[in-house]
């Protein structure tokens, strides 16, 4: 079907405003903010994005939203993330491809922190429209947030280019969080530097049994993860 622009997430927003039996939203793969693609964002419209988040807002029985393939950007991404601070009831946010850059990820860091009941959370392929100085405090925002949590289970944080040898040192932080069972950082390049890490946090956690690194460049750091899979429940 034709995809959802700017003005139908208005229409849409406006329509559902108020539900008191809409729990699961999914507006993926649309052009929510006009564009379809990072490299579109000069003509980037998020003034009826931000009129849809505020109407998101009034949604109090909302559990499950998916907003993935929108590039709804910075932001995009703050503006849904302000929406859904009141909402409490909220267990699965998607945002996957939403080029969500350095100010949307702090806002979404700040959201899972005040989420009690955030069960899933995905935001892979988001780091494209950034620059490398700004992606360390990017993995320290999200990597303490989810490290935080008691309520998350399930984290996806694959396809990103961290690269940034600080930055991915930083991503063991995640396995902080004792209720996650599953944690995705496949075609995560994250080279060496989160070997030891993970792999401390891997002995004895009590609930993980996925986590996923392939294709993430591990190399020496993969010696020390290996050792570590034998003393957690993972399989």
């Amino acid at each position: 079907g034709e995809e959802m622009g700017p003005e139908g997430a208005v229409y849409l927003g406006h329509g559902i405003a108020g539900a008191t039996s809409i729990t699961e939203l999914d507006v993926s793969n649309n052009k929510l903010c006009g564009i379809e693609a990072a490299d579109e964002r000069e003509a980037y419209n998020g003034t009826h994005f931000g009129t849809f988040c505020k109407l998101l807002a009034k949604i109090s029985s909302l559990t499950s939203l998916d907003v993935s393939a929108n590039y709804i950007l910075a932001d995009g991404t703050t503006a849904l993330c302000a929406a859904l601070a009141g909402n409490k009831q909220l267990k699965t946010l998607k945002l996957n491809d939403s080029a969500m850059q350095e100010a949307g990820w702090i806002a979404l860091a700040r959201m899972v922190e005040d989420a009690p009941l955030l069960v899933v959370l995905e935001a892979n392929c988001n780091l494209e429209l950034m620059r490398p100085a700004e992606i360390p405090a990017v993995a320290k925002a999200i990597a303490s947030a989810v490290g935080r949590s008691k309520s998350l289970t399930s984290v996806d944080l694959s396809s990103q280019e961290w690269k940034n040898g600080e930055a991915s040192g930083l991503l063991p932080q995640l396995l902080d969080c004792k209720s996650l069972a599953t944690l995705n950082l496949s075609c995560a390049e994250c080279g060496p530097h989160i070997g030891a890490g993970l792999a401390q946090r891997l002995k004895g956690h009590p609930a993980l049994t996925s986590l996923q690194l392939d294709s993430c460049e591990l190399g020496s750091g993969a010696l020390p993860i290996c050792a570590a899979v034998g003393d957690c429940g993972l399989t």
